[in-house]
């Protein structure tokens, strides 16, 4: 059994979620052409990050860690105020283009950390 990830990462649930109300939401395919633009505003700003909104586990600090401290890579629960359509949109639109750049800088560097620390599902 994996142990629990660690506090600094994530936490099982934050208590300081905006609220979130059904006019707030919006479609997963806005959500993820707003993504894209998102992440195409951090790679102006020179940072390289990765959205994850799985249900946190060890390996994902571990994975942040290596992402960071050799590559520079922000890796980031936007998960822990809870998952719908617009954050699963606006994290495939943010991941599809960073993933670009980043292999660009670095190859493929993403899938073989997360295999290394453990992340990746029947791989």
């Amino acid at each position: 059994m994996e142990a629990a990830p660690q506090p600094d990462w994530t936490s099982s649930r934050r208590t300081d979620c905006p609220d979130r109300g059904p006019s707030a939401q919006m479609s997963s395919v806005d959500a993820e052409d707003e993504g894209a633009l998102d992440a195409a505003l951090d790679l102006a700003r020179g940072v390289l990050a990765l959205e994850s909104y799985e249900q946190p586990r060890a390996c994902h600090a571990r994975l942040a860690e290596r992402l960071r401290m050799q590559y520079d890579i922000d890796y980031r629960n936007v998960g822990a105020c809870g998952v719908d359509p617009a954050v699963v949109g606006h994290a495939r639109g943010y991941n599809a283009m960073m993933h670009r750049h980043i292999a660009d800088r670095h190859g493929a560097v993403v899938e073989a950390v997360a295999r290394e620390v453990g992340c990746l599902r029947g791989g």
